[in-house]
Formats: C-alpha cells, structure tokens, sequence
C-alpha cells in the first residue's frame, strides 16, 4: 500500500506540472500573440524562424507562412548584422536595445532597437527577439538637424549675395560712367544700355537669394501684371535675336499682390524653355 501511495503521488505531481507548463505556455501565446511590439522566435545556432507574432508580420510585411522555417538574414538583414547580434548575446547573454537597420518586403529601411533573451520552449532552448520599431522616431530626430543644414545654407546663401550684389554695383557704376560720356548717336550705346538691364535682373536675382536667406521673407507689392510681362519679355528678347516675340495682353487687369523678382523669375524660365522648343 506505501508503494501504490507513492506511484499516484508521482503520477499526480507530472499531472500538476504538465498542467502548469500548459498554463504557462498559454499565458505565453496570449502576450505573444496580442503584443503591440513585433516579436519572433529563432533558432539559436542557425537563425531559422519558427514563430513570429502578427505585429511581426504587419512591420515586415511578410505573411506568416512566408517568413517560418527561412533563416533571419534571408529575409531581413546580413549575416554580418546577425553576428554582431549573437556576439551580443553570447557577451552578455541578452541583447537589451542594439540597434538594427533591415529591410521590409518592400525593400524600405527599417530602424529597430532589439531585445533578445534565450527561452526554454518543449523543441528546446530558442531566443525570443523584440523588435521595436523606431523608423519615426529616428526621421523626426532628424528634422532639427536638417533645419540646422538650411539655416547653414541660408546664412551662405545670403554671403553671396551679398558679395554678389557688390560687384554688380561696380559693374553698373563703370557702366553709369560709360553712359554718362558716350554720344547719343553711338552705335555701342544699345548693348551698353543692355548690359545695365541685365546687372539690374542680376541684382534682383540676388534680392531673391537674399529673400531665402531670410527664410521665405520676400517684397510683395501691388503689380501690374502687364507691365511685367511686357518689361521682361523686352529684356529677353534684346538677348535673343533669332526669335520674335508677340504679347498678347489682356487690357483690364486688376493689379495682383506679387513678389516681382519671383514672378520675373518664373517668366524667364518660360521665356528660356520655349526658346530651347523652338
């Protein structure tokens, strides 16, 4: 009778503790499964994936058939970045935020920080790997140094100009001088009076260097639409002498509150594309 009362003793604590794995392995799937972070299983020594959760699946874009039983560098990241995780894991025998750059079904780029740490499953030991997605977090991290870049340029920006705006002010200054001395009648004084409009178009350009130097401020005043067509297209055509040119107005315009240098700037572009059509 002692003997029979040990045999159900023994039967009843293997009975408990199946019980308790079974609980413990259920409690498991429902973190597992209803996680917010990716999570996937792997085999240690080879990388194979033997599960993966569905917000796995959702930030690779794989489906979970697709992605079980391939090896980790297969689908996401080099056998060099995998090495550098199991030296981690084999140094300190956890991995607690290493960063990771892998890529998606799509080929995108992917920024995770990932924690690892070995499990005991029933096929044997395994390494449960999150992965939390930091993609957003890096980019908008970024945006105050890309802002320091365009201020940088922008301070740049404004030097030439600047410097620019100078030596245009000397060539219109011998230019003036030129003007001021030379008859009427002279054959030279059309290009001279050409080269005055072309430093005052450079030096508008520069006004517009200067606008974006200051970060968008630019000088907008009522214009007659017209007007500056007609100025700009007179401009361009004393540079081109192998095309006609014909405006067709509209008389009636209302004025329109525009920065001038920029809607200059925007005629020329058109004036210069349809030259190079022709």
């Amino acid at each position: 009778e002692p003997a029979i009362q040990v045999v159900f003793r023994d039967i009843s604590a293997r009975k408990e503790a199946e019980r308790s794995l079974r609980e413990s392995e259920s409690r498991f799937r429902t973190l597992f499964d209803l996680s917010p972070q990716a999570i996937a299983l792997t085999e240690i020594a080879s990388g194979r994936i033997i599960d993966a959760n569905r917000r796995f699946c959702e930030l690779t874009g794989y489906e979970k058939q697709e992605i079980l039983q391939k090896r980790t560098p297969e689908l996401f990241y080099s056998e060099e970045d995998r090495a550098r995780f199991l030296q981690e894991i084999q140094t300190s025998g956890s991995v607690q935020g290493l960063e990771m750059v892998f890529q998606n079904r799509h080929g995108e780029s992917l920024q995770a920080l990932m924690f690892s740490k070995q499990i005991q499953l029933d096929q044997g030991p395994v390494l449960c790997t999150m992965f939390v997605d930091v993609t957003e977090k890096k980019r908008l991290e970024a945006q105050p140094r890309q802002a320091q870049r365009l201020e940088s340029i922008g301070t740049l920006a404004g030097g030439i100009a600047h410097d620019f705006n100078n030596l245009l002010m000397g060539v219109q200054g011998r230019v003036s001088l030129m003007l001021a001395e030379i008859s009427p009648e002279d054959s030279h004084i059309e290009h001279l009076e050409g080269i005055q409009e072309h430093v005052q178009s450079a030096s508008k350009l520069t006004q517009q260097l200067l606008g974006f130097a200051r970060g968008g401020k630019y000088e907008v005043k009522p214009t007659d639409m017209n007007e500056l067509a007609r100025r700009s297209a007179g401009m361009f055509g004393r540079t081109r002498k192998d095309i006609r040119i014909r405006l067709a107005a509209q008389e009636g315009l209302w004025t329109a509150e525009v920065d001038r240098r920029q809607i200059e700037q925007v005629l020329f572009n058109l004036y210069v594309n349809a030259a190079h059509a022709m």
